[in-house]
């Protein structure tokens, strides 16, 4: 399947405001990176985690990618755990899927794992993360070296990977940081933010970073205002697309 074919669901899980255009939810949050990838742009839609074709659309993709969120991964409302049956549907057809922060807990949590607060608490801005074994052989981190900078920012976390699941990179502070949800699976989470650029992280944290100031064990400001950008991590999406069988 050519990539310009390839029909591209992004769910967005942070619920934009109603009278905001889906086209501005990819262009605000993944304006950056579908700039590299202007090939599968063609085929790509987003719809909303909460409308009620969600189910329906996602299963009629030939991929999906589930955006971050300031959501409970862990929550029993009835539109996170309608979520976790898709993906569970999903993976039940190997469908590919790339879930981001909240989309990668929330993946977990589909597929058997444990999710919750990280014990450590809040991990924010540029950080560094360690490539386990298998990550350095996945193909969804080629090129990305042993120990690459990202970005962060989240307080919860996968806290035991579903069975069978493959832990694809840590650090000592979030232990699972990527997992694959089986050998030869195509379903992916990464809990960093591979679309993120230093502005979208700020902008994110405008107001938070006044009422959290103070709370978060680490300065929360020089975390912020020191991130720079991670242009490699971008290619993350390329390998994804690339990968994914015809």
């Amino acid at each position: 399947m050519k990539l310009a074919d390839l029909k591209t669901l992004l769910i967005d899980t942070v619920e934009a405001p109603p009278d905001q255009p889906e086209a501005q939810v990819l262009a605000e949050w993944f304006g950056p990176v579908l700039a590299t990838l202007p090939d599968i742009q063609p085929g790509l839609s987003c719809v909303a985690a909460s409308h009620p074709d969600r189910a329906a659309r996602a299963l009629q993709a030939d991929a999906v990618i589930l955006t971050g969120s300031a959501r409970d991964a862990d929550s029993m409302e009835p539109a996170i755990l309608q979520l976790c049956g898709t993906l569970g549907a999903l993976a039940g057809k190997n469908t590919p899927v790339l879930g981001i922060c909240f989309g990668h807990q929330i993946l977990a949590r589909a597929l058997g794992g444990a999710v919750g607060r990280n014990p450590k608490g809040w991990e924010v801005g540029q950080v560094a993360i360690g490539l386990t074994e298998e990550g350095l052989a996945c193909p969804l981190f080629a090129g990305f070296g042993p120990q690459p900078v990202v970005l962060q920012s989240h307080q919860d976390a996968v806290l035991a990977l579903p069975p069978g699941a493959v832990r694809l990179a840590g650090n000592p502070h979030t232990p699972v940081q990527a997992f694959q949800s089986r050998p030869g699976g195509w379903q992916y989470g990464v809990q960093f933010h591979p679309e993120f650029t230093p502005e979208r992280l700020r902008r994110n944290w405008s107001e938070r970073r006044i009422t959290l100031r103070g709370t978060t064990g680490f300065d929360l400001d020089a975390a912020l205002d020191s991130a720079q950008a991670t242009p490699h991590t971008a290619a993350l999406f390329r390998n994804f697309f690339d990968r994914i069988p015809g």
